[in-house]
């Protein structure tokens, strides 16, 4: 992934620091959150992932971390939030989730990554 060229959207964006780190580096990156806490030039957006406000296939890379924890959000639907995220990417596109479990079902055409490194891919997938 070149992410100098990817459109690239956070998850859970919070306090937008690794946002506002991916922007520092030339990435064209925005945020959502239910309750961003960010600088107000952090790129943001409220909204809730089973819902997001993105156009179909417009991202080329979604990353979250802990946004699927049931213990504190209980009230989410993974479900939803995987399809959400499925339709956000564009073909080839990536999703990495980070310290996540994720209890959702399978997507047609959205896999998980598999490869040789060595690398624990159980929430990297990529949309075929």
């Amino acid at each position: 992934i070149n992410f100098q060229k990817a459109k690239v959207l956070e998850i859970g964006s919070g306090n937008a620091v690794f946002l506002d780190y991916l922007i520092k580096h030339g990435v064209d990156a925005t945020g959502v959150d239910l309750d961003p806490r960010g600088e107000k030039t952090s790129p943001q957006v409220v909204a809730s992932i089973e819902q997001l406000p993105f156009a179909n296939e417009s991202l080329d890379v979604i990353l979250a971390s802990n946004v699927f924890d049931k213990k504190i959000y209980s009230y989410q639907d993974h479900d939803r939030m995987m399809s959400e995220i499925a339709r956000s990417l564009r073909h080839g596109g990536v999703f990495i989730g980070l310290t996540e479990k994720i209890e959702a079902q399978p997507i047609h055409g959205f896999n998980l990554v598999h490869d040789n490194s060595g690398f624990d891919s159980k929430n990297v997938y990529r949309k075929s």
